[in-house]
């Protein structure tokens, strides 16, 4: 299998998740679904805290996870979105440390000042700081998830063909 196929696995992986963050929002315009809102948000449970203060609202219904939370979803959407328009020679080389820094360290800051209650910031900005570590998380994951999906197809490959070999 080739790259392509981790790409849109991957891609697809997080379009799903991203479907389910708004699904419960979506379903309300037709009716609403008690088991998808119901599945959507116990998804996300454990890894969000869920405030409706904190959590964006669409169509009337919160997103099933906080403002945070969304943004970290949908910039890793975003990101690996980006890759198609990055040439391979440039998409295939380590990212900088700096880059990584540069999309946590917001979050990081933000997030910390709330804990310690020097600041609240409103969800825009929580969504805008998860964007931009969803995004360049997204985007410095690629090379070794490239890296070790070829080692996998390889060492299969080889399985297969030495299975040929001695069946033969």
């Amino acid at each position: 299998m080739k790259e392509k196929t981790l790409f849109w696995l991957v891609f697809s992986a997080l379009l799903l998740v991203v479907a389910a963050v708004f699904a419960p929002a979506l379903a309300s315009p037709f009716g609403g679904s008690p088991f998808v809102e119901s599945a959507s948000r116990g998804a996300f449970r454990k890894i969000c805290h869920q405030d409706p203060e904190r959590s964006f609202i669409l169509f009337g219904e919160h997103l099933a996870v906080c403002a945070r939370c969304t943004g970290i979803y949908t910039g890793a959407l975003l990101g690996w979105a980006a890759l198609i328009f990055i040439k391979d020679e440039r998409k295939n080389r380590p990212v900088p440390n700096w880059f990584l820094i540069a999309g946590f360290l917001p979050l990081a800051l933000d997030g910390a000042a709330n804990l310690v209650g020097i600041f609240q910031t409103p969800s825009w900005i929580r969504c805008l700081t998860g964007l931009a570590m969803g995004a360049t998380s997204s985007l410095s994951i690629w090379p070794a998830a490239r890296d070790a999906w070829t080692y996998l197809m390889y060492d299969m490959e080889r399985e297969n063909t030495e299975g040929t070999k001695e069946a033969g």
